[in-house]
This record gives structure tokens, sequence and C-alpha cells, in this order.
């Protein structure tokens, strides 16, 4: 039964429009090496070795489909750029070290190097399996 509760309410995550995080705080997370994306008032990406703050810009959706279905964003932090593509997860996404399943998946480019995580909205944290 709780299962089966899990997965109705991942289900409805996974139907929230990505143009929604405009006024909410999407968090995003990954491993090896360990990173963070803020994306809310805000945008932070924090690398084991740094952190970086974005400029916010409008998203860029994949053409035909919904809007729920992929988000990308092209911004920057001073003159370096940054490429976002977030992408719903209908079977789930995870961390590879929690339990948490989260609603999208995220890639993030900067300096010629692939960031590959999950993503949640902080007011709709991963669930848990």
């Amino acid at each position: 039964m709780q299962y089966a509760l899990k997965k109705s309410l991942f289900a409805l995550l996974t139907t929230l429009s990505c143009a929604a995080w405009a006024n909410a705080t999407l968090h995003c997370v990954g491993t090896a090496p360990t990173w963070s994306l803020t994306l809310g008032k805000h945008w932070t990406l924090t690398l084991p070795t740094q952190t970086l703050q974005l400029t916010p810009v409008p998203a860029q959706y994949a053409a035909g489909m919904p809007k729920t279905f992929l988000t990308a964003y092209q911004t920057h932090t001073g003159k370096q750029s940054v490429t976002i593509v977030i992408q719903e997860a209908p079977d789930g996404c995870t961390d590879g070290e929690s339990d948490n399943v989260y609603t999208h998946r995220v890639t993030v480019l900067w300096r010629n190097i692939a960031f590959i995580g999950c993503c949640h909205s902080v007011a709709h944290m991963g669930t848990t399996r």
C-alpha cells in the first residue's frame, strides 16, 4: 500500500511544469564529483572547488513537445557559458547515494565538463522508495 501511494505521488509530481520553477526553487544534486545546482530567486552552481553565481535567463523548450518534457537554459557566470538541461524522469531519478527518488534528470555543461544529476522542487522533496 505504501509503495502504491508513493508511486501515485511521484506520478503527480512529474506532471509539474518546469516553467513553474520560475516562482519556486529547484534543487539539483549530483555525485562523482559531488555538486549541486539551485535555481530560484538566485541561481547557484556549487562545485567541489568553487561556488558560481549564475545569471537567471528565460527557459527554452523542446520543439513539438510539452513544456514539462524538457527545459533548457543557456546562462553564464561572468564570461563562462553554462548550459542546463532538465528533463522529466517518468521512472524517477536517483542520486546514487540516498533513497530519494527525484522527478527530473539534469545535465549541466560547464568548461567542457558534463555534470549529471537529479532535481526536485524544494516544495516537493524527492520521495523515498
